[in-house]
């Protein structure tokens, strides 16, 4: 009895059919992914709208407050090409929700996934606009830009889940 209750304590708590795993599983962060979308208790977890509705909205307040401490820096930077690269990534999120936001509502999953292409792209664009000295990615947008990546993948889940049920 003692061993089935220990291997009891340590199984995982996949269920069958668990649209949360089934979208995570996917991504390259899982546990992340799960715990981002299990921890929201705003979220009916059965519901790929509301999981959908939910990663947007975490993309959404993510480069907004991206984009607020980009605006506080763009105009505290005396050097004109640190400004111009903030500048650039301030608008580049901008783009990002603009995309981003909504992409589900009518349901064309495909055109969702080339928004969400577009978003990873731009975001790379931003993260490489810091590559060349003498200045650094600020810490806040290094992270914000692993974030919105990381969430843009989810949500590329997301879609591949619903354009997979499609075709059954």
């Amino acid at each position: 009895m003692f061993m089935f209750i220990l291997f009891t304590n340590h199984t995982s708590h996949h269920v069958k059919g668990d649209l949360i795993d089934d979208i995570c599983s996917k991504t390259d962060q899982a546990y992340h992914c799960s715990w981002i979308l299990r921890t929201d208790p705003n979220i009916n977890q059965d519901n790929i709208t509301d999981l959908s509705n939910a990663i947007m909205s975490k993309i959404q307040d993510s480069s907004g407050i991206a984009r607020s401490e980009m605006y506080s820096s763009i105009h505290q930077q005396k050097h004109f090409n640190q400004r111009t690269r903030l500048s650039f990534c301030f608008d580049t999120y901008y783009d990002v929700i603009d995309k981003i936001m909504g992409c589900t509502n009518d349901g064309d999953y495909q055109h969702c996934k080339v928004k969400i292409l577009y978003a990873q792209t731009i975001i790379k664009n931003c993260d490489n606009m810091f590559i060349q000295p003498p200045f650094d990615e600020p810490s806040f947008l290094k992270q914000t830009s692993q974030d919105v990546q990381h969430l843009l993948k989810i949500l590329w889940e997301i879609c591949n889940y619903v354009l997979a049920g499609q075709k059954m």
